[in-house]
């Protein structure tokens, strides 16, 4: 018992100590910023224009918000967070923008609601999400040019992940990762010694057929998987090749992972099936 409460004890004293650091370090950021009267005017100014092109991106974000339902992009409610928690863990002091960044900043945030418009006269939803990303972009630039780009584009960046992926792209992805994953189920399932053959995504083995739908397909793991390694990297301290390396196996580990997942899930349901005939 007196052990149990004396790490109870310690737990709690290291969330209390963690919290007052986080407390901390926000007074110390808002004492620097009440000292430097420039660098106050810059972040307000960086907060009112976000917020108010997210706000004429209102309707656009309610739509995108409705497919974060979808377990497929259920990891859409997350990507936000992060990405502020990105900006926190980036930040660093602003610097007063060059004429030229300020006009390239305005030219970008051009683009991205000239897209917005074109997008949104011939109803191309996706395309009208998307187009937030430059104009995001161009706000930044526009208020801090190019050394908060620096800092502040991955994190703009990475709010990709939070939007659904264009109907026909979707479709041909998950048509190709389904017969990907029925010729590789197919394959584990012969080594396992099971007589198993395959016809686009279906799977035969016997008289018994089984289909690899949509959502055995491996994208929704795949995304959330690749979305991951990107956090991960931008946020760790390591060597590039770290790094690569990390951007690189996301998908085909996410991929084995579901064709595992798939072989025995088809396993069980062999199993299922010939002990309901022998009963």
């Amino acid at each position: 018992m007196g052990h149990k409460s004396t790490s109870r004890s310690t737990a709690s004293t290291k969330t209390s100590k963690g919290q007052s650091l986080t407390i901390a370090n926000l007074q110390n950021s808002l004492r620097e910023l009440r000292g430097k009267p420039d660098q106050l005017y810059l972040l307000l100014a960086l907060i009112f224009l976000t917020l108010a092109l997210l706000w004429s991106y209102w309707n656009t974000l309610v739509w995108v918000a409705v497919f974060w339902n979808d377990p497929l992009y259920s990891h859409g409610w997350l990507v936000p967070i992060f990405t502020l928690a990105l900006l926190w863990i980036r930040r660093e002091p602003f610097a007063k923008p060059t004429l030229t960044a300020s006009l390239c900043g305005l030219a970008l945030l051009a683009v991205g609601l000239g897209l917005r418009m074109v997008a949104t006269h011939y109803s191309f939803v996706t395309i009208d999400a998307f187009s937030l990303i430059p104009s995001l972009a161009g706000v930044f630039l526009l208020v801090g040019g190019w050394s908060l780009i620096r800092w502040a584009g991955p994190a703009i960046l990475f709010l990709v992940f939070m939007f659904p992926l264009p109907t026909i792209l979707k479709e041909n992805i998950l048509g190709w990762l389904q017969l990907k994953a029925s010729a590789a189920s197919t394959y584990l399932l012969q080594t396992l010694g099971i007589m198993a053959y395959h016809e686009g995504n279906r799977i035969s083995i016997g008289d018994l057929q089984l289909g690899v739908v949509d959502a055995c397909a491996g994208l929704r793991m795949a995304t959330i998987f690749f979305a991951l390694a990107v956090a991960i990297v931008l946020v760790v301290d390591r060597p590039w090749w770290d790094r690569l390396v990390i951007l690189l196996s996301a998908i085909p580990i996410a991929l084995a992972v579901n064709v595992v997942r798939v072989t025995r899930s088809e396993e069980r349901r062999v199993g299922k099936e010939c002990r309901s005939r022998w009963s």
